[in-house]
């Protein structure tokens, strides 16, 4: 059947079928008509479950606009992860609406956000963090949403970023029950309580159209061997993306593989390119170092681009990064690095990808130059190897985990990968994890509740009723005392919510002989469980006053930081509640040591909220920490910073700045100092670090600087108002020279 027979029969808008038309639409995919026949046009919840992305946002597009140009009351929104995919989106449907009379508007930094120019958009398109902002500051203009489409729903469970996603998702379903949610995710673990949890069906993709090949390597020399595969790929017009670890790593490997470095020229690249193809690469590398020219980060990034190889992350400017992923999506660009947090969701897709380790830095990390790494998760490493290949363009496409030892090897394919019976392995499905149990995102929650100005009659506590982590986790309140659980619960079910079912599952697998009970006592727990893959024993403490610990990596580069108890936390944990000598204390220590959160106690402490009468009211203190965005824990140095009058501005600026972002202070106090003194070339340089960072730090001042007046009241003194205005001329100005 044609498209426009099948979509007229769902009475789609004829507007829309016109656009359609002129844009020379002729047929759906069966994943798309699959959409179609499960009521995406009628208004039904759908996950669409695919690794085709463009695939499925298609059909997510047309079913919204259909939405809403058969509705004139009808608003609809687009979330996006990132910039660059909201740009995107908002080409894609601007032109759309626009044919069909309906306005369409962006909100995508964080001077829109706090603006009010996108307010009249029926169609919104928005990144997580800029919608999140957008809800803090204007709340009353997301009224008449009926339609939310949620382009990688999946993120949920990345750090920092999945918890803006979540709170944005809880705060509209708060708006409005009757939400429609159309969303774009990969295959994961547990796309079925997704589902639930959104009252939404699920749509699979079930074409294989191309043979994706994955596999773990061991290289001595890691840099030669990955030259040697890379040209073997550019020879076959194939394109490679390296994931590194940390900007630096990036930088140093773009340096050797373009022979800038003082390494050995082995590690550099002969990608035999075309007359063609160089001067293509020249006339970029120009456009991209014409921009930020005095910064030593552009000149390099230049010189590595004609020779074929771009590094992109966060210290490169927003204009740079617009170049170079239109180069790598029109084919122009061979080889590029970047950090593996940041090609979670950057939508990049390559013919091979090598993922070089499996352990990453965060970026305040990063930027603050400490040694600090996380261990990637089961879902981090599938969504960075399920970007290969690029469909119609590539038959073959390769997912290369690149490690120094055989050892490692092992291990790694022990954890993240599964063999099917030919032998061929794929990387394991990984868990959308939920952050909404770490203390800071659901205090932040209950205070954004506690502060609405339209949820008076509402228990505070009933937006974390609404979570996907309560959904999933059978939590029936969160209180002042801590976390309940469902009255079947036991000591079990509160390991459950400390651990993700991949862990519990491979706990199971260890063996009653590989754990060995060290000492007991009403206040401790310790002992030994054995590791196979690595041959050594790992010793793990349960203590009722100060928690868990476990000498595993796993608990050392991941489950500390995300609050996730490891496979031998676990597997001990249960066999301390089974085993004679510890019966008696175990349950009551392993409650102490996984204690439950505390929500009303921690807010009623950083005076952000006080009783009253049998209640409790949000304080002056806890509305401008919920406008701001500062997490509980910093909000002592943001009323410490707002209540001297005598501060001076820069030292507020520059305190709230560091509790909402972490960013290094010298980062901020130099950009700051900058577009105070007006001293353009020194912003100009970016001496100490990439013109991306000195964006974002204008960014993050201005959002702050715009908002300061409002939140500080009568402390604002006549003449700190002025220096608010004046210097919010400067960012402003700034910010347009480099946008």
């Amino acid at each position: 059947m044609s498209t426009l027979r099948k979509l007229e029969i769902e009475q789609v808008s004829p507007r829309l079928l016109e656009v359609l038309r002129r844009e020379g639409l002729t047929s759906l995919t069966p994943f798309q008509s699959a959409a179609v026949d499960g009521g995406i046009l009628r208004g039904e919840s759908q996950i669409l479950q695919t690794y085709d992305y463009e695939e499925a946002y298609q059909i997510a597009e047309i079913s919204l606009l259909n939405r809403v140009a058969s509705d004139f009351k009808t608003r609809a929104l687009v979330l996006c992860p990132n910039p660059h995919q909201a740009e995107k989106r908002f080409h894609s449907l601007s032109y759309r609406c626009n044919r069909l009379g309906i306005e369409a508007t962006a909100i995508i930094r964080r001077r829109t956000a706090i603006g009010d120019a996108w307010k009249g958009g029926r169609v919104i398109v928005a990144t997580f963090r800029s919608l999140d902002i957008a809800l803090r500051v204007h709340p009353d203009a997301f009224e008449g949403i009926e339609c939310l489409l949620t382009d990688r729903l999946d993120l949920i469970g990345q750090p920092r970023l999945g918890a803006k996603l979540e709170t944005v998702l809880v705060t509209l379903m708060g708006m409005n029950t009757e939400l429609q949610h159309v969303v774009v995710s990969p295959p994961v673990a547990d796309v079925e309580d997704l589902s639930s949890w959104l009252g939404a069906r699920i749509v699979e993709d079930t074409k294989t159209d191309m043979k994706r090949i994955f596999s773990v390597k061991a290289f001595e020399s890691v840099n030669e061997s990955l030259a040697d595969l890379t040209e073997f790929v550019q020879y076959r017009r194939g394109q490679v993306a390296i994931l590194c670890s940390n900007i630096h790593a990036c930088e140093e490997l773009a340096a050797q593989l373009t022979g800038m470095s003082d390494a050995s020229k082995e590690s550099s690249l002969d990608l035999r390119l075309t007359p063609e193809h160089r001067d293509d690469l020249g006339h970029l590398s120009r456009d991209i170092m014409g921009r930020y020219s005095e910064c030593e980060t552009s000149v390099m990034l230049g010189r590595t681009v004609s020779r074929g190889v771009a590094f992109i992350h966060e210290g490169i400017a927003r204009s740079q990064r617009r170049i170079i992923s239109g180069a790598w999506e029109d084919g122009l660009m061979p080889v590029i690095i970047m950090p593996t947090r940041f090609a979670i969701a950057s939508g990049l897709r390559a013919t091979v990808v090598f993922l070089i380790g499996v352990f990453m830095q965060d970026l305040v990390g990063d930027l603050a130059d400490k040694e600090e790494l996380t261990q990637l998760s089961e879902w981090q490493l599938s969504d960075v190897l399920s970007s290969i290949g690029k469909r119609g363009v590539d038959n073959e496409a390769f997912g290369i985990v690149v490690v120094g030892t055989q050892t490692e090897r092992h291990r790694v394919l022990a954890r993240y990968f599964v063999e099917d019976s030919e032998g061929n392995i794929s990387p394991r499905l990984g868990e959308v994890d939920s952050s909404m149990d770490n203390p800071e995102n659901a205090q932040d929650l209950v205070l954004r509740q506690l502060c609405s100005d339209h949820t008076k009659e509402e228990d505070p506590f009933s937006i974390l009723d609404r979570t996907f982590w309560a959904a999933t986790n059978r939590v029936t309140q969160i209180s002042r005392d801590g976390l309940m659980l469902a009255d079947d619960a036991d000591v079990e079910a509160l390991i459950s919510l400390r651990s993700t079912k991949s862990t519990a599952t491979r706990a199971r697998e260890i063996p009653d002989e590989d754990v060995r009970l060290v000492s007991i006592n009403p206040n401790k727990i310790e002992g030994l469980v054995h590791s196979r893959s690595r041959d050594l024993w790992h010793h793990v403490v349960v203590r009722a006053g100060e928690g868990v610990s476990c000498t595993c990596e796993s608990w050392k580069y991941q489950g500390i930081r995300k609050h996730r108890l490891c496979k031998h936390l676990v597997r001990f944990a249960n066999f301390a509640l089974q085993n004679d000598e510890t019966k008696p204390y175990a349950a009551s220590v392993i409650r102490q040591s996984l204690r439950g959160l505390e929500i009303l106690g921690e807010l009623e402490r950083a005076g952000l909220m006080q009783p009253d009468g049998k209640g409790f009211r949000c304080t002056k203190l806890g509305r401008s920490v919920t406008v701001l965005g500062v997490s509980v824990s910093d909000s002592k140095r943001v009323n410490k910073a707002l209540g001297h009058a005598g501060n001076k501005l820069a030292t507020i600026l520059i305190d709230v700045a560091v509790a909402r972002t972490g960013m290094p202070r010298k980062a901020i106090a130099g950009v700051l100092d900058a577009v105070q003194t007006r001293d353009m070339e020194k912003v100009v340089k970016c001496e100490q670090h990439g013109p991306g960072i000195v964006e974002n730090c204008l960014e993050e001042l201005h959002y702050i600087n715009s908002i300061l007046v409002g939140i500080m009241g009568g402390k604002a003194g006549k003449e700190l108002k002025r220096e608010i205005r004046k210097l919010d001329k400067n960012l402003v100005a700034t910010l347009d020279a480099f946008s």
